[in-house]
């Protein structure tokens, strides 16, 4: 019974380390890997002109609007570790929404959702309406590099799990001997 365990997580662990899988989580954060932190505005669906900022590290730097599909910006070098706190300025409202947790935003709601693509990747969605608005998170997207997430990815839960099962299933079947 031991050997069936090992093997399922075994090939969990292959099948959730394949690089070409990616998960999205609302409400994460992003911290710097070390090295040139490089964005890229990506195509929207949004009816407000939105603007991007990063707000931490930092003074507040103006990074481009949801119209400027394509524009690519480097932000330096930031040491790894260092939290990386973008947000979005809604010129039509004049309301300001960042990544994180929803209580860093006046209606309490998170208002971005981060895909980690690989390890040093990740694109960054936010919803422009105030209360979470229609919740569709495509309004201003971006996709940073040298950066990683907070929350701990979907494989690495999985594999905790099948992990500590597989050591409670040996400890029963050793104590039965």
């Amino acid at each position: 019974m031991t050997r069936k365990w090992q093997f399922a997580g075994a090939l969990l662990a292959v099948l959730f380390a394949f690089p070409g899988t990616s998960h999205a989580v609302i409400g994460a954060s992003l911290f710097s890997i070390g090295g040139d932190v490089q964005v890229e505005i990506l195509p929207f669906s949004a009816a407000f002109t939105n603007e991007l900022h990063l707000f931490s590290p930092g003074p507040d730097r103006f990074i481009g609007l949801n119209t400027e599909v394509g524009k690519v910006v480097d932000l330096g070098n930031f040491p790894s570790g260092e939290e990386l706190i973008f947000g979005i300025f809604v010129q039509n409202t004049g309301n300001t929404f960042v990544m994180g947790p929803g209580s860093r935003n006046p209606d309490g709601v998170a208002h971005a959702d981060v895909t980690v693509l690989n390890p040093r990747v990740a694109t960054v969605a936010f919803e422009d309406l105030y209360g979470g608005g229609d919740v569709d998170y495509n309004d201003l997207g971006f996709r940073v590099t040298q950066c990683h997430s907070v929350i701990p990815e979907p494989a690495s839960a999985v594999l905790m799990t099948v992990g500590l099962l597989g050591t409670v299933i040996r400890r029963r079947s050793r104590s039965r001997i």
